[in-house]
């Protein structure tokens, strides 16, 4: 296998339902981004081999590594891929060890929440104890504990998406899932709806809220118990391609088309946590955007 030195860069790729992005990253420095649409449907072949073919647009760049977030189950050790739900043919791939003969380099693989909040806890976010939040065709969260990551048996700690939730899951009402059923419409076209203060749009924001809202809620009993050995105030950070705001390290800031949906979504979510969870009031909800492609791919490279 190639052994390549610092100085070359690695590559982060970070599958999702809908779409694949990657970039190169050197010295936490990103740059080639490129993007394009997941081929969910297709046979397990094809998405291998447009997986392949989509990685080698990088060959010349010379990388010596390559890191990839999953959105599912993951042996991490032996990089074996199981039961992603909205890539119906990935049920058992031993994605490692295929791209390790193909590109002749080390490739890492943990699932994708795990991924981004390792990345937010190292670079913007030095909590002790820190939950991350995935919104996109599905969900997921990944754990900090006493400042490590907690993934379980195959990245399996967290998968509140799976959760028994009114009379379907978590899922169903608390990723783009939800819009979709609602109204039949992408969670980007209700987005733009609601920047265009449509009432409607911003109503199922508000109501999107209050499910996300459960879901925190839910998650701070069982991980946020107040003792001496679990710090009181926790971060909740929320990735979501569904609202779109800038996140700059830990940092939120609103524009002016956008802050009319982003704070019906914050007050929905916050009106849960403040009702639900009287003891533990130093809550802090930070919803952010990975602007494009970038932290979304820093994370596959811790």
């Amino acid at each position: 296998m190639i052994n390549r030195k610092k100085d070359y860069p690695s590559l982060g790729i970070d599958i999702g339902g809908t779409k694949i992005a990657s970039a190169l990253d050197l010295n936490g420095a990103l740059y080639e981004k490129i993007v394009l649409k997941t081929p969910a449907q297709a046979s397990q072949e094809e998405i291998l081999e447009a997986l392949v073919a989509h990685i080698n647009k990088y060959r010349g760049h010379h990388f010596r590594e390559i890191g990839i977030g999953i959105p599912g189950l993951v042996d991490t050790a032996q990089g074996i891929v199981y039961n992603l739900a909205n890539i119906p043919s990935f049920q058992e791939v031993n994605l490692k060890s295929y791209l390790e003969n193909v590109f002749d380099v080390p490739v890492f693989i943990n699932n994708d929440a795990n991924c981004f909040v390792l990345a937010e806890h190292q670079h913007a976010a030095q909590y002790q104890h820190l939950v991350g939040i995935t919104l996109g065709t599905g969900i997921g969260t990944g754990i900090i504990a006493n400042s490590k990551l907690y993934g379980g048996h195959i990245c399996g700690a967290g998968e509140w998406g799976a959760v028994s939730y009114l009379d379907k899951t978590y899922e169903e009402y608390c990723s783009g899932k939800f819009f979709l059923t609602k109204t039949g419409e992408s969670s980007k076209r209700i987005y733009k709806n609601a920047l265009s203060k449509e009432p409607l749009a911003l109503d199922l924001f508000r109501e999107y809220g209050q499910h996300l809202g459960n879901m925190i809620n839910q998650i701070m009993f069982i991980l946020a118990k107040r003792d001496h050995n679990i710090e009181q105030r926790c971060r909740w950070y929320l990735l979501t391609r569904t609202i779109c705001l800038e996140h700059s390290r830990g940092n939120l800031s609103y524009t002016n088309t956008l802050k009319k949906s982003c704070l019906v979504l914050m007050i929905s979510i916050r009106s849960i946590l403040y009702n639900l969870l009287p003891g533990i009031p130093r809550v802090k909800i930070l919803l952010c955007l990975l602007n494009q492609t970038n932290n979304s791919i820093l994370t596959c490279l811790i």
